[in-house]
């Protein structure tokens, strides 16, 4: 009954293939005659080509969602207000991404103080559009564990349980004033928004989260880790990708802040001006205050311009990925070629001429290349965004280029691999004729 039926598949198969042009007609028979080195060149380019889309379409993507966060972080003519040695320091944090050593700068000396006096000045100067005061400090964090309770009716609430300190870290600890966050100066992806009303809500760093927490939106954080006795549990609310202190940084709501550490002013002030040229009247101010003024604009592009040295960097690795792509084709077509000189000698027997060989070639890469390229750009495009980038930054525009710069780049790849196999194969007619003999 099997076997019945197997020939009645292969009959079918005969038929549909005797309805196809000549030229494909030949290429998809020589692959049906060798199934089993088809197969596992199928599998073969899959692989190779699911690897290139998540080298080279994740890491453009990476690249984009990061440019895009750090665009978020500094926002458009944000200027920074504060001490000179707070400044130096703030700005080393947001640009000195391959520096793994986090700060030990002393951001509670009374001289980086900001008088309230300024900030009422400061409220008066009608081009400011946003005044977010902040209050900067550095601190050790650490891991609270917690379980989740859930009562008879679907409630949950989370408890604490075991040590707090299991896993601790230094971290930038930022109050930030949640009206001035609505207001979008830090944008989307540090969410601490008006509607908040707890005292203990705070968003973690990227980096933080992964080093001291499992699950971090489940579980609490608690400060001041060096005097057990006065430390307070705060809950996650949030994880933002922020690029300051290699995203080794708390937020938490100013008044909170301030009252734990009994500090009822702030260090740093970022504003937003609509347009540049109010900078100077800004810079006046802060002068007769004795405070600096840090344009935003200029350490956005330093940062940039950082990010784009760490990408380079690792490009050898995509590269990589192509290259093996490409010798993974040349393979395929070598091995499904080989032992293939007499059939084409007869061919040019009959007549065929060399640009009708090139066609079969160039014919039968596209057939590898068409299945494996669906199979492997779709399973790495799943992969970069549900496993590698699950919270990735991404316009319709940056997925059309990837997918557009992966089917240029395949179809590179069959010529050039058409190419080299002509050429290995030395498809002349005087040698395809001899093989035919």
């Amino acid at each position: 009954m099997n076997s019945c039926c197997y020939k009645e598949q292969l009959v079918g198969l005969k038929k549909f293939l005797d309805k196809l042009p000549w030229t494909l007609q030949i290429v998809l028979k020589s692959m049906i005659r060798s199934r089993s080195k088809s197969k596992t060149a199928i599998i073969c380019l899959t692989l190779c080509i699911f690897l290139m889309t998540v080298s080279l379409a994740g890491g453009a993507v990476a690249w984009w969602t990061t440019r895009s966060y750090v665009d978020n972080s500094f926002g458009q003519n944000v200027i920074a207000i504060g001490h000179e040695k707070i400044l130096t320091e703030y700005e080393a944090m947001m640009t000195d991404a391959l520096n793994t050593n986090l700060s030990t700068f002393n951001f509670l000396e009374n001289p980086f103080f900001i008088d309230e006096e300024f900030l009422e000045k400061l409220n008066t100067i009608q081009q400011i559009t946003i005044i977010d005061n902040r209050l900067l400090m550095i601190d050790k964090v650490v891991e609270v564990q917690t379980r989740e309770l859930v009562n008879d009716n679907g409630d949950s609430h989370y408890v604490t349980y075991g040590r707090s300190n299991v896993r601790s870290s230094t971290a930038l600890i930022v109050g930030v004033n949640p009206h001035s966050i609505a207001d979008n100066l830090l944008t989307q992806n540090m969410p601490l928004n008006s509607n908040t009303t707890t005292t203990t809500t705070t968003i973690v760093g990227s980096s933080l989260a992964q080093n001291i927490f499992d699950n971090p939106l489940k579980q609490k954080i608690a400060l001041d880790s060096y005097n057990s006795s006065s430390r307070e549990f705060f809950s996650i609310s949030d994880i933002a990708l922020d690029p300051i202190n290699q995203g080794f940084v708390v937020y938490i709501p100013l008044n909170t802040l301030q009252e734990l550490k009994s500090l009822p002013t702030q260090n740093l002030i970022l504003i937003k001006v609509q347009n540049t040229d109010d900078i100077s009247k800004i810079e006046n101010l802060a002068a007769q205050y004795n405070l600096n003024t840090l344009p935003l604009n200029r350490v956005h592009q330093l940062s940039l311009s950082n990010i784009d040295t760490i990408w380079l960097s690792i490009l050898p690795f995509p590269i990589l990925s192509t290259v093996t792509t490409l010798i993974g084709l040349l393979n395929c077509l070598l091995v499904s070629f080989s032992g293939r000189h007499r059939d084409f000698g007869i061919l040019q027997a009959m007549g065929a001429k060399n640009n009708y060989i090139t066609k079969i070639i160039l014919l039968e890469s596209f057939t590898f290349i068409l299945p494996t390229a669906i199979i492997g750009i779709t399973l790495g495009m799943i992969f970069n965004f549900v496993f590698l980038l699950p919270n990735a930054t991404i316009s319709l525009q940056l997925l059309f280029t990837c997918l557009g710069g992966l089917a240029l780049l395949l179809f590179s790849i069959c010529l050039i691999s058409a190419i080299i196999t002509l050429k290995l194969n030395k498809h002349s007619p005087t040698n395809l004729i001899q093989n035919a003999k």
